[in-house]
């Protein structure tokens, strides 16, 4: 591996973007009659952003290296075209102009806006920014919007890569309260399909997915991944962001904001095209969220292991930014995990005098239900399931706050932390608190309560101020009896992303606002293991779980890389060899064998300064850290490995302090200590 800075720096200032939809228009792409520059005296001739109009054409020079074309026919403008970064092409001839289509709120329904035309009116430069100011006509209506599309110039820096680009964004102005912005685009860097590798992780099933277009005959289509590929971005059930590399570098799209965002791809046959469609909901009285447009002329990404390294640092930059910008702590490292189902034991007390049987497993972590739920009551029927939950409260059968408070005791002492899963959102529909909270329930904009199709269950809103303030005092309480953390189900059912209403608030509204709130206010509680069921460790709030493969069946075996950061639920026989891989990308299992006590030691002694990942090819994983400067190296193979002058080496796996002169030896499945700090060493034996 080429030596890189591993040095991250996340210089975002203002990090901003936008999503948006548009139709396909076979118009004038690139290229252009004789242009003149407007409203730019000679003086300013080349000071940057520069504007300058065409007949069928407005050029913006955004940065030195960053032009986006607006194609346009007399006054009528078309959309966007030709979008270059460092003299790369990022979209193919012959892509769909994007251009925005409006859905806007018609009583609690929506209802799309059909424009006739969009007519450019002005322009002018504002604070570095770029205002392309339009007015919009409706179809068969008297009516006409005023829609500014505002530009700027955007930088990021992710570890060694130094990302330039641009933001856009609609501000629409018209009439009536909007809802909804779509548009159809396509993203191919160097102008064409064939040669980018795209990846990105995928819902609760799976890890991440690889498509790399070797020819143009190649094609994918949405039905290979889930309806849901991408609502985000902090909640969604993938990444939120989208990634390609190719030889030539890599190209990163991510809205500024948490919203509802649905991202779909595909490519049709023989087309040189990667086509996305993007839908986008969100609090639109704070204005439009931004998408950002990013590129990196990073060398070595043809090289597999290179890309996914390059994508590994951009999905913890895009992390990071956004818990910096809702002032959300990064989650905690993984810890191995012991899930005990409620199933294995009748009270709490008992659970907590079987948790010594973890030591030899070197377990960190216990995950349980603990909810008076339909199991815990004895309902009948489909109500009988500890996944029904009636209160949020320790179960009264199995030894309630009491019981519950010296499980976590114990847990503690033994150096455990304890979370539980959590019905972020729903909750049996025979609980007596909906019978006395109807104002609690979550309804469709018909006013239709929402069940998501079960029969047992109903969702509730985070809008209703009685039901958000029931919640924070129960987690309150729960964390004074010694609970660590929760692993939120369902967080990414549309339910609860969608506009909904309650009878309190019947005007219709997401509540991403809340959600945020939520998990903001649960970490100043005191909790640190937050994790979402099919999220990313992209968004804020967390790393990811369950899935490995489909349910109850290992499918990646000898391709860990592709769960990083999840937790993985696989109730089939998984070896010690891929528990070590899956630990060296921070993947863990829900399951516990003293067979992999060392294997977890190991990973405990050093997961704090696994920072920044980076796949040895199929040797092993790196990790270094920007802080400490030491490095840990998770061996699959044996293969000679570059030990950095001045370190020290010591093998974790058998505590062993090894003398080495330049080259490691690696061995296979083992984990090594690279770096100077003295307490690390401490204890270890010394090998000649």
């Amino acid at each position: 591996m080429s030596e890189r800075s591993t040095r991250r720096r996340f210089l975002m200032k203002s990090v901003a973007g936008t999503a948006m939809l548009g139709t396909d228009l076979a118009h004038v792409w690139a290229g252009g009659k004789d242009a003149t520059e407007l409203n730019t005296p000679s003086r300013d001739a080349n000071v940057l952003p520069r504007i300058i109009i065409g007949e069928d054409y407005i050029l913006l020079h955004i940065l030195e290296d960053v032009e986006v074309r607006l194609v346009k026919e007399g006054n009528l403008l078309k959309g966007i075209g030709a979008v270059t970064i460092r003299q790369v092409p990022l979209r193919g001839v012959g892509a769909p102009l994007i251009m925005p289509e409006i859905s806007i709120f018609r009583g609690n329904a929506l209802k799309k806006v059909q424009y006739e035309t969009c007519t450019y009116v002005k322009h002018q430069r504002e604070q570095g920014k770029i205002i392309i100011q339009t007015v919009c006509q409706r179809q068969g209506e008297a009516v006409a919007d005023r829609v500014d599309w505002v530009f700027e110039p955007k930088k990021m820096q992710v570890n060694a890569s130094s990302y330039i680009g641009f933001s856009y964004f609609y501000d629409w102005q018209g009439n009536g309260k909007i809802a909804e912005i779509m548009e159809p685009s396509s993203w191919e860097i160097g102008g064409t399909a064939v040669g980018n590798r795209i990846l990105r992780q995928a819902w609760i099933q799976k890890g991440l997915i690889e498509e790399f277009i070797e020819k143009q005959s190649d094609e994918f289509t949405p039905e290979q991944y889930d309806k849901r590929f991408a609502i985000g971005p902090a909640f969604n059930v993938m990444q939120p962001f989208i990634f390609q590399a190719s030889s030539k570098g890599s190209l990163l799209i991510f809205p500024d904001r948490v919203c509802y965002f649905i991202s779909r791809m595909n490519k049709a046959k023989d087309e040189d095209l990667i086509r996305y469609q993007h839908t986008i909901r969100s609090d639109f009285n704070e204005g439009s969220p931004k998408m950002n447009i990013l590129f990196s002329p990073v060398e070595g990404l043809e090289n597999k292991y290179q890309a996914l390294n390059e994508w590994t640092a951009v999905f913890d930059a895009v992390g990071k930014f956004y818990c910096g910008k809702y002032g959300l702590r990064e989650a905690d490292s993984i810890l191995p995990t012991a899930f005990i189902h409620p199933d294995r034991y009748s009270s709490f007390q008992e659970c907590a005098r079987g948790l010594s049987q973890l030591q030899d497993a070197a377990e960190k972590h216990l995950h349980t239900h603990i909810w008076e739920s339909g199991a815990t009551l004895g309902t009948p029927g489909m109500y009988n399931n500890p996944a029904v939950v009636w209160e949020l409260v320790p179960a009264r059968a199995r030894g309630g706050a009491e019981g519950f408070a010296q499980l976590c005791d114990t847990a503690h002492r033994l150096g455990m932390k304890v979370t539980t899963w959590f019905p972020a959102f729903h909750m049996s529909n025979k609980s007596p608190l909906i019978a006395a909270h109807p104002e609690w329930i979550a309804r469709d904009l018909s006013g239709k309560p929402i069940t998501c199709g079960y029969k047992e269950l109903i969702w509730l809103s985070l809008r209703s101020e009685g039901y958000f303030t029931y919640l924070l005092e129960s987690f309150k309480k729960l964390r004074e009896l010694g609970l660590d953390g929760m692993m939120f189900d369902s967080f990414v059912q549309p339910a609860n992303m969608d506009y909904i209403c309650t009878t309190e608030h019947p005007e219709p509204a997401l509540q991403v606002r809340e959600m945020i709130l939520l998990f903001k206010t649960l970490q100043e509680y005191g909790y640190t293991l937050l994790w979402t069921e099919g999220c990313t460790s992209g968004g804020p709030f967390g790393d990811s779980g369950y899935g490995f493969g489909n349910w109850g069946k290992h499918e990646d075996e000898g391709r860990e890389y592709a769960v990083y950061r999840w937790y993985v639920d696989v109730s089939v026989n998984v070896s010690a060899e891929s528990h070590f891989r899956l630990l060296a990308n921070k993947g863990v299992c829900l399951m516990s064998r003293p067979a992999w006590g060392s294997i977890n030691n190991a990973y405990n002694r050093v997961r704090n300064l696994m920072q920044e990942r980076y796949l040895l090819d199929g040797n092993g994983v790196e990790w270094q850290n920007d802080k400490s400067r030491d490095r840990v190296l998770f061996s699959f193979t044996r293969f000679n490995y570059k030990v950095p002058s001045g370190k020290r080496v010591l093998d974790l796996t058998e505590e062993n302090e090894l003398k080495v002169r330049g080259i490691l030896p690696a061995q296979p499945y083992h984990v090594y200590w690279v770096g100077d700090n003295s307490e690390m060493l401490r204890g270890s034996r010394k090998s000649e």
